[in-house]
């Protein structure tokens, strides 16, 4: 495990732990069997003293976090529409002949609907789990990003969609990329918006787990960014899902004030609680025994952090959700196992439990117009 000794945005040492969640799988996704070997550890919140943001005290090593690639695949249609939407927020940044560096694409989602564009020279992805596409003007580095990455070339941007926020330690990974640029080299990223799951309570508490060890909004993230001769140049919001940035090199350094006024440690207390107290009304609920099926829809995250919460998996008949690639596995740290949401038809009177933040919507939409004997709770 690695241990916080300074916050990740404003460096102090005043790291204070406050909440504890045991006994969490080291990764996120699915394996074939249930007795499968996996390591657990306690996931533990920590709240900074001084800027009074919040982040994961310990996690796991990066390279047991990301041993196996997963959600590698589009899947539904706010994540089909975040690409398009990203894609042209990140052209209308770019000069004719740029040369591109992104950061963790394994399936080239990016390149591959505007790599073609008269603005784009070559694009480069660095990827440790690569799924080799052949596409014109595209290369792929087989390697994990971290502080040694030496470039031999000054690149006019780096990209990173849904990347930014699964970085560890800022203060020695952005002056990397400040090295990789030319001098009006850009930083474009899309990251999710995680001040929205602090709106609505969602799962994961403000986005955090193993994967995502720290909390960012707007405030933040321009703040991060001052601090290493960068200044915010273009922002965009898509829907409720993810917000888009444009950073470019400055020499004009402009460090910001951080001010985070939101009460994050509270709130991260305040929907363990409201979780806890949700998932004791849903086990009155299932032991009941009034259905022939119970499912929970995600293979994910929510579904783990709700089991360990004290939800009675034994009677979870199993995890729905649309990513092919993890059906008819277990998910990781659980008996729980994923099945296509068309299993609902092998049942008269199913119900499903869901909590899955942005896509709730979305998913409830897709399985009430096709399965509209589901009963949600």
């Amino acid at each position: 495990m690695i241990t916080r000794t300074k916050c990740d945005i404003c460096d102090s040492n005043d790291i204070q732990p406050f909440f504890t969640l045991p006994n969490m799988p080291s990764r996120l996704g699915v394996k074939q069997k249930e007795s499968e070997n996996i390591n657990f550890y306690d996931m533990i919140y920590a709240s900074c003293g001084n800027c009074l943001n919040v982040q994961l005290f310990s996690y796991p090593d990066l390279e047991e976090v990301y041993e196996i690639a997963h959600n590698n695949q589009i899947i539904g249609e706010k994540w089909i529409n975040h690409y398009r939407e990203f894609s042209s927020f990140i052209l209308s940044n770019l000069k004719k002949d740029s040369e591109i560096f992104e950061i963790g694409d394994p399936t080239a989602k990016i390149s591959s609907l505007i790599a073609e564009d008269e603005r784009i020279k070559e694009w480069s992805i660095i990827e440790p789990n690569l799924n080799k596409i052949e596409l014109p003007k595209v290369k792929f580095i087989n390697s994990f990003f971290d502080k040694n990455f030496i470039s031999d070339k000054a690149y006019d941007c780096i990209i990173m969609s849904h990347v930014f926020e699964h970085l560890y330690d800022f203060s020695t990974l952005i002056p990397v990329f400040e090295k990789m640029l030319n001098e009006t080299g850009k930083i474009i990223i899309s990251v999710p918006n995680l001040k929205h799951l602090y709106d609505t309570n969602a799962m994961s508490p403000l986005g955090l787990h193993f994967e995502h060890t720290i909390y960012l909004d707007k405030n933040i993230i321009e703040f991060l960014l001052s601090k290493f001769n960068f200044e915010l140049i273009d922002y965009n919001k898509y829907i409720n899902h993810s917000e888009f940035y444009c950073f470019s090199k400055t020499k004009n350094k402009k460090k910001l004030n951080l001010k985070i006024n939101l009460n994050l440690k509270e709130k991260i207390q305040y929907i363990f609680k409201e979780k806890k107290d949700k998932i004791q009304k849903i086990n009155a609920i299932v032991e009941l025994g009034n259905y022939d099926a119970v499912f929970i829809y995600g293979a994910h995250i929510q579904t783990v952090m709700f089991d360990r919460l004290g939800l009675n998996s034994d009677l979870i008949t199993g995890a729905l959700d649309n990513d092919k690639s993890k059906h008819y596995k277990f998910l990781y740290g659980t008996n729980i196992k994923a099945f296509p949401p068309d299993i609902l038809n092998q049942y008269q009177s199913p119900i499903l439990i869901c909590d899955m933040g942005a896509y709730t919507d979305e998913i409830l939409k897709q399985i009430l117009e096709s399965y509209p004997h589901t009963k949600i709770i």
